[in-house]
């Protein structure tokens, strides 16, 4: 599938990507994560988080402020063209696309033009923990996403959490409050768009409350990678080791 950033694809690589993880076997919960995650913390220890939730409890999270609700706006009020040419790798047929894209959605505002939605519409990050019922939920309406959402760019961070609320699943959401702390994730937007994580971060990191982190990259920053790897291999041993003494402990 050839995936375009911010573009269509992406969603139709999520649904993919759903329907295949809910044909696969049983499982409690679907994790949508990037190639530039990484887990903060062993497989047991996740795994108990989540079985401490209520049952059916979906991660997904909602963006909040001025700058998120603007953002939405300019992104669904108005139809985007070539949103699949947003990185072009040829320079200046990109820059003149975006020069297009932009005069359309000035042109738009000029003339009144505005989109109708027939629901609230909700954004937040793309990155989500979900159960396979509200998978199936997605992918069965996969047809009327493609069709609602193909000229609104970015529209991964929009169409999950607009469905959930418009769902039967809408009261199982486990923080509508939180954003990137309401999916358990550790993302720095302050230091960059996201910001890189580093070797002087990982005390910050492993300190965290988060289930995972992102994101990290190899090319900038490999130490990083490999403390993390690391200090998650020891601890899994620590616990396999707890537990072995824990079932040959006689029985009273």
């Amino acid at each position: 599938m050839d995936i375009q950033w911010g573009s269509l694809s992406q969603i139709q690589a999520e649904l993919l990507s759903f329907k295949t993880a809910i044909g696969y076997g049983e499982y409690d919960y679907i994790h949508l994560l990037s190639g530039q995650d990484l887990p903060l913390n062993t497989q047991d220890y996740i795994h108990r988080f989540f079985d401490s939730l209520k049952k059916g409890t979906n991660l997904i999270g909602f963006a909040q402020g001025e700058f998120n609700r603007q953002d939405l706006a300019l992104k669904t009020n108005y139809y985007h063209f070539f949103i699949d040419k947003y990185r072009y790798p040829i320079r200046y047929v990109r820059g003149l696309l975006n020069i297009y894209r932009d005069a359309m959605v000035s042109l738009q505002k000029r003339i009144g033009l505005k989109r109708r939605w027939n629901m609230k519409l909700y954004k937040g990050c793309n990155w989500v923990s979900i159960t396979p019922e509200f998978a199936r939920y997605l992918v069965d309406k996969e047809h009327s996403i493609l069709k609602m959402f193909r000229w609104v760019p970015c529209a991964d961070e929009i169409y999950k959490q607009t469905l959930m609320m418009e769902s039967p699943y809408k009261h199982t959401v486990y923080s509508r409050i939180l954003d990137f702390a309401g999916m358990t994730r550790k993302t720095d937007w302050t230091r960059g768009c996201p910001y890189t994580w580093h070797e002087y971060d990982f005390q910050e990191l492993i300190t965290s409350d988060a289930l995972f982190a992102r994101k990290f990259s190899s090319n900038i920053d490999k130490k990083i990678i490999d403390k993390i790897s690391n200090h998650i291999l020891l601890n899994g041993r620590k616990e396999a080791t707890t537990d072995k003494d824990t079932r040959s402990l006689p029985q009273s």
